[in-house]
Formats: structure tokens, C-alpha cells, sequence
């Protein structure tokens, strides 16, 4: 285990890397990201237990790469975060108790990612938000309930979203034609 880290909890530094934490856990103490890539391709983040950070994983320009099998709780900002990036896949995360700053899941100018089969539970702001140019990525199959605000918010075109639960106060609301 990764444990009472100050600031980020793993930060990628080359391309090409698989990160399996085989359930163990990266522990913060508030602020930062418990795993980070920036710039980079083929970043595999699979079976691990992060919590406590200000965000639970944080993609920037990061392209072709995976976040499969991790749970994220107790975040204080957003559980996944990914922005400026294209194709990607988030499959099979939950992101539970995450805080009242950001969605539990947030697209930023990103495009062409696939998130799939995701448990987004009783997070203090919305499950997912979809936005700066963020377009035609595919939304199906994830389980997003509870949330404090609205399930989804959409506000970019062209996003296919299907066979999801929802179970929030508001479940969507899409501003644009998807």
C-alpha cells in the first residue's frame, strides 16, 4: 500500500505503463491525485483502491490508454477527471462518497472514450459531467445513482449514451443533440 501521501500519490512519467495494484491501496490526505498522467499513451490503471485525494485519477492529454477495475471513494474534487485526451476506456470503476466540488466523473475536451459498466454512488455533486468539447464518446451500461445535483450533464454533441441507471434527484440533462 501507498499510504498518507501529501500531494499526488503516482505520477506517470514515461508511455506505455501498466499500473495493476492487484487491490491494494494509494492513500492521500486531501489534495492532489492519487494517480496522474500527463502527455502520455498506453497508461494502464487497473485494480486499485484510492482515496482521499482531491482527485482519484487524472488524465491531461493522455491518449489510448485504460482505467479498469478500480474503486475511487472519498475524494474531495472529481473520482476520474479526464481532459484533452482521446480514446480512452473507463470500465468497471466505482466512485463512491466522492465530494461536493466537481462530478464524479468529468470529460474535458476529450473525445472518442468509451466508459463503460461504472458504479458512480452517492457522490456530494453529480455523477458525470460532459463538456468542453467533449464529443463522440460512448456512455453505456454504468450504474449512477444517489448523487447529490444531476446524474449527467451533457453539454457537447454527438455523445452516445444508452442502457445506463439512474437513480438521482435529477438524472439528465443534456444541452446539446445526443
Amino acid at each position: 500500500d501507498l499510504l498518507n501521501c501529501p500531494g499526488d500519490g503516482l505520477i506517470f512519467g514515461a508511455n506505455s505503463i501498466e499500473l495493476d495494484c492487484q487491490g491494494h491501496k494509494i492513500n492521500g490526505t486531501s489534495s492532489g491525485s492519487g494517480v496522474s498522467a500527463t502527455g502520455k499513451l498506453n497508461i494502464i490503471v487497473k485494480n486499485c483502491v484510492i482515496q482521499s485525494f482531491g482527485t482519484g485519477i487524472y488524465f491531461s492529454n493522455t491518449n489510448s490508454s485504460q482505467m479498469i477495475n478500480n474503486t475511487i471513494k472519498n475524494t474531495f474534487a472529481s473520482g476520474i477527471h479526464v481532459a484533452s485526451s482521446t480514446n480512452n476506456t473507463l470500465k468497471n470503476n466505482s466512485i463512491l462518497f466522492g465530494g461536493s466540488s466537481e462530478p464524479a466523473i468529468v470529460l474535458y475536451s476529450a473525445s472518442k472514450n468509451i466508459i463503460e459498466s461504472n458504479l458512480v454512488l452517492n457522490n456530494g455533486a453529480w455523477g458525470f459531467l460532459i463538456y468542453g468539447s467533449s464529443n463522440n464518446n460512448t456512455v453505456k451500461s454504468n450504474i449512477i445513482s444517489n448523487n447529490t445535483g444531476r446524474g449527467m450533464v451533457v453539454s457537447d454533441s454527438s455523445n452516445l449514451i444508452f442502457n445506463n441507471f439512474f437513480n438521482n434527484s435529477v438524472n439528465a440533462w443534456d444541452n446539446a443533440n445526443n
